[in-house]
C-alpha cells in the first residue's frame, strides 16, 4: 500500500515535468524510466546500509549478551571460591580435632604400656622365683634319697659288724674302722638333716614372696581396671558441674585441673576475692569437697607484665602476686567450704608456665589464671 501511494505521487511529478518540459521526455513511461532507474541504485544503497547497520546492532545485542553471561560466570566462580574455603576450614577444623583426639590416643596407649612392662616385669619375677623353688624341691628329693641310701648303709655295716664281733675278735681294727665310718655318717645325716631344714625354710620364704607377687599383680590389675574409667567419670562430673565460657576442665596423664580467669576472683594487681567472686569460689569448693580420693593443690598464674609502682611494694614480682592469690583462695577452701587442710596445698607459679602467647592481650588474659590440680594421694606423699 505504501509503495502504491510513493508511485502515485511519482506519478503525478512526472506529469508535471513533461508539461513544464524539464526532462526531455515525450511520454510518462520514459519519464518514469528515466526517475525510477536513479531511485533504485539510491534504493539498493539504502537497502545495504540498513543491512550493514542492522547487523551491527545484532553484533551489539550478542557482544551485551556475552557480557552477562561472563558476569554471570565470574559471580558463580567467586561463589565457589567461597564455598571452596568454607570446605578448607572444616577440613582444617576436622584435622585438629583428629590430632588432640591422636593426643588423647597416645597418652592412653602410653599408660597401658607402662602397666603392661611393670606386668611383664613382676611376671618374669614370679618365673624366677617359681624357677628356684623347683630347684629346691629337685634337691630336696635328691637328698632324701641320699639320706635313705646312707641308713641303708649304716644298716647294713652295722649287721656286717656284729657277725664279725661274734665270729672273730680280731676283726676289732675292721670294728673300729666301721665304728668312725657310722660316725661320720651320723654326722653327714646331720648336716643333711640341716640342709633339709634350710632349704624348708628357703621354700617357706619363696612361697611369701609368691604369694605377695600375686597379690601385688592383683592390685595393680585392679588400679589398672578401675584408675581409668574413674579418670574418665570425675572428668564427665567436673565438666557438667562446672565447665562454661571462663572455668574449663583439662587433663595431663593423672592431673585433672579446675581453670578459672583471673577475672572472676581478682580485680588486676590484687590478691584479695572481688564480691562477684566469692559466689565462683563456693560453687567450685562444694564440687572439689566431695572429692576424697585426690589431692587438691592450689597454683596462681600470671602474665608477663612486671609490678610497677605503689604496687610493687607490696608485690616485689608476680611470684609473690600469685603466691599470694593462691593462699588467699587456699583459706577460703579450708576455713569457709571446710575442706581437710592436709588434703589442700597452694603454689604460686608467676609468669614462667603460660598456656598461651603473651604477645598478644589474649594471650595474657589466657595465661592470668588460678587452677585447681587433683592429684591421686599416692603420687603427692598427703595420704
Amino acid at each position: 500500500m505504501k509503495n502504491f501511494s510513493i508511485k502515485l505521487k511519482i506519478h503525478q511529478f512526472l506529469v508535471l515535468l513533461i508539461l513544464t518540459g524539464s526532462l526531455g521526455c515525450s511520454t510518462i513511461d520514459q519519464a518514469y524510466s528515466s526517475i525510477v532507474g536513479k531511485d533504485s541504485e539510491e534504493e539498493q544503497k539504502e537497502n545495504a546500509e540498513k543491512k550493514q547497520k542492522k547487523l551491527e546492532q545484532q553484533r551489539q545485542r550478542e557482544f551485551e549478551k556475552n557480557k552477562e553471561q561472563l558476569k554471570s560466570l565470574n559471580a558463580e566462580l567467586s561463589q565457589a571460591k567461597s564455598e571452596k574455603q568454607e570446605v578448607s576450614d572444616k577440613i582444617q577444623n576436622t584435622q585438629e580435632q583428629l590430632e588432640v583426639i591422636s593426643d588423647r590416643l597416645e597418652i592412653t596407649e602410653s599408660r597401658n604400656a607402662e602397666l603392661g612392662e611393670v606386668l611383664a616385669k613382676t611376671d618374669a619375677q614370679f618365673e624366677s622365683t617359681k624357677s628356684r623353688l623347683e630347684i629346691a624341691e629337685s634337691q630336696i628329693e635328691t637328698l632324701s634319697a641320699e639320706l635313705a641310701k646312707t641308713k641303708r648303709e649304716l644298716g647294713e655295716s652295722t649287721e656286717q659288724l656284729e657277725k664279725t664281733v661274734a665270729i672273730n675278735n680280731k676283726l676289732e681294727k675292721n670294728i673300729r674302722d666301721s665304728f668312725l665310718q657310722l660316725v661320720k655318717m651320723e654326722q653327714k645325716e646331720e648336716e643333711l638333716k640341716g640342709t633339709i631344714r634350710m632349704m624348708e625354710e628357703q621354700k617357706i620364704v619363696l612361697n611369701a614372696q609368691i604369694a605377695q607377687f600375686q597379690n601385688e599383680i592383683s592390685e595393680k590389675e585392679k588400679l589398672a581396671n578401675t584408675l581409668i574409667p574413674r579418670q574418665k567419670k570425675l572428668m564427665e562430673s567436673l565438666r557438667s558441674q562446672l565447665e562454661s565460657e571462663k572455668i574449663k576442665i583439662t587433663e595431663l596423664s593423672n592431673r585433672i585441673a579446675v581453670r578459672l580467669d583471673e577475672q572472676l576472683l581478682f580485680d588486676s594487681g590484687q590478691a584479695f576475692v572481688k564480691a562477684s567472686g566469692f559466689k565462683v569460689l563456693k560453687r567450685v569448693g562444694a564440687v572439689l569437697k566431695k572429692i576424697h580420693d585426690k589431692h587438691i593443690q592450689v597454683e596462681g598464674y600470671t602474665d608477663n607484665f612486671p609490678i610497677v609502682g605503689q604496687l610493687k611494694k607490696k608485690y616485689a614480682t608476680n611470684w609473690e602476686l600469685s603466691a599470694a592469690r593462691a593462699s588467699t583462695v587456699t583459706r577460703y577452701l579450708v576455713e569457709v567450704i571446710k575442706i581437710a587442710p592436709n588434703r589442700i596445698s597452694s603454689a604460686g607459679f608467676g609468669e614462667f608456665q603460660p598456656i598461651a602467647d603473651n604477645k598478644t592481650p589474649e594471650g595474657r588474659r589466657a595465661n592470668r589464671r588460678v587452677e585447681f590440680a587433683l592429684f591421686p594421694l599416692r603420687s603427692t606423699g598427703f595420704e
